[in-house]
């Protein structure tokens, strides 16, 4: 059977749906949240292989281009499907930060791509490796979660990759959507595009159907997937 609740605290509502879905893990077919910030939320998260699919050539498509001055978030899992998402989201001249860049290989990668392109990590001795590897890309020493430090060394972004590590497990999950709205929140309204590779949020985002009308559907004549969705008032 389906469930019907109202929150409007995003990490209350999210967490109330998980609880849900792990109460009732054979019935439960699908979930429909009153929320305007899960509907909201659940707009921009996307599943890197679905992006992918979806585009027809190395430049963002109109089905994932930003709208409302919002951020699409594309949650890969592995650092291939990470990387593959560089020509579709990078466009020459963006502005590009990479954090969690250990070495630097993907990093460069981004540099290539022609992006004006900043790596930053958490450990010096990475960053000096990074640095002699690759002396033509900018690498700086910095924690993720210093905002006033990141704005400092780069004021404004068009895209972010994220690869930190302990953001993939199911412990890690809400510590990787605070640090999104984060960065999300600081660097709006520029910014388009977050790349996250965490598999905790790949299927985090396969959670959220965008094809909501025809979830409904299914989800009424017991036929297809189960889901969930916010729907807004």
């Amino acid at each position: 059977y389906s469930v019907i609740c109202g929150n409007d605290l995003l990490f209350d509502g999210i967490g109330l749906v998980h609880d849900l879905v792990r109460l009732f893990p054979e019935s439960l077919r699908m979930v429909i949240a009153k929320s305007r910030n899960l509907s909201h939320h659940s707009e921009h998260y996307h599943n890197a292989l679905t992006f992918l699919t979806n585009q027809r050539s190395p430049r963002p498509s109109r089905i994932f281009s930003p709208i409302k001055n919002d951020s699409r978030v594309i949650c890969a899992v592995g650092v291939n499907e990470y990387r593959k998402t560089i020509p579709y989201v990078v466009r020459e001249g963006d502005k590009v930060l990479e954090i969690g860049c250990h070495v630097g290989a993907t990093t460069v990668l981004i540099h290539k791509a022609g992006a004006d392109t900043l790596g930053v990590d958490i450990s010096p001795k990475i960053i000096a490796r990074a640095r002699k590897n690759n002396p033509n890309v900018r690498f700086e020493c910095a924690d993720a979660w210093d905002t006033s430090h990141l704005l400092t060394l780069a004021p404004a972004l068009h895209a972010i990759f994220v690869d930190v590590g302990g953001l993939s497990g199911y412990d890690g999950e809400r510590d990787a959507l605070a640090l999104i709205r984060m960065l999300v929140a600081v660097y709006a309204p520029v910014l388009r595009y977050v790349v996250v590779k965490s598999r905790c949020l790949r299927d985090y985002s396969n959670m959220w159907n965008t094809h909501w009308k025809l979830q409904c559907y299914r989800g009424l004549d017991g036929d297809g997937e189960g889901g969930v969705r916010g729907v807004g008032e």
